[in-house]
């Protein structure tokens, strides 16, 4: 059998549809495994600033200060 597992979507790009793509991976593994899969609510966004942090070597939060949108 398949041990308990955890999704988080990751780099998701606020699209309707990614929206559709989250809610569709949801009821799949809810209807399909049982409950072995869950994914989460956390939801990481596709955001320049993580790829430039990494570039620089510094946390995501200290190279934006200020959020836009």
């Amino acid at each position: 059998p398949i041990p308990p597992m955890r999704v988080v979507i990751n780099k998701w790009d606020r699209s309707k549809s990614a929206d559709e793509a989250v809610r569709f991976l949801r009821s799949e593994f809810d209807k399909q495994l049982d409950g072995a899969v869950t994914v989460l609510n956390t939801i990481i966004p596709d955001l320049q600033v993580y790829a430039d942090s990494v570039g620089v070597g510094s946390p995501a939060h200290r190279e934006e200060t200020k959020r836009r949108g």
